[in-house]
């Protein structure tokens, strides 16, 4: 399953069905949502992405080599947002897990796993190539995508864990949990690495 999984995240957006023929208000395109409309609480979202920033919670999710989305994922559910269920993976935001004797497995929407597609759900919201800008922008909370060829196909997802109120080097530093790369990380410390996608040609954004 996580192979099938692993292989999905490699596929363009457009081999799914499109957002535009779900319903529900998550899919609105057109309308940003913010993750304090749909019932996040930002305290409980960052408590549960330090606690597994570096190891996973395998208790309750499985974890997968491309674990960026997944782990967004279950930060925005254990912030208190409800997952929109159905029996389609190409449909709403969800994530199950059931148990067959000794043997458990998950499954999920691609919106639960995939960059793109988890962005694209929630709703693309403000976007910038410049780092400055971008930090000027965004929030303690607050989950963030790039898109590295800036192409319109979002690559990776992270959530701000922190952010601090002065502007040193040019920029607002924050703290980005994500997995994949699992840290809980400064943007000036070596380990983060999202200070340098736009200028190696990519672009940044604040979904939710």
């Amino acid at each position: 399953m996580a192979q099938n999984i692993d292989i999905l995240e490699l596929l363009p957006y457009d081999s799914y069905v499109t957002l535009s023929q779900q319903s529900g208000s998550l899919n609105n395109k057109q309308s940003l949502t913010s993750s304090k409309a749909l019932g996040f609480n930002i305290n409980n979202g960052v408590a549960y992405a330090t606690k597994y920033a570096v190891s996973p919670n395998t208790s309750d999710y499985d974890k997968l080599s491309a674990d960026c989305t997944n782990f967004t994922s279950q930060i925005l559910e254990n912030g208190g947002v409800a997952q929109v269920v159905y029996n389609d993976e190409a449909k709403g935001w969800w994530h199950k897990k059931s148990k067959v004797l000794f043997i458990t497995s998950h499954k999920h929407s691609i919106s639960w796993i995939r960059a793109d597609t988890f962005a694209k759900y929630m709703g693309v919201g403000y976007s910038t190539t410049n780092h400055s800008l971008f930090t000027s922008n965004i929030a303690k909370g607050n989950f963030i995508a790039a898109d590295y060829e800036n192409d319109g196909d979002w690559n990776h997802m992270g959530f701000v864990t922190d952010k601090k109120s002065t502007n040193t080097n040019g920029y607002y530093d924050y703290r980005v949990v994500q997995h994949t790369s699992n840290y809980n990380a400064w943007a000036s410390s070596s380990t983060n690495g999202w200070d340098t996608i736009g200028s190696e040609g990519g672009k940044y954004d604040v979904s939710i």
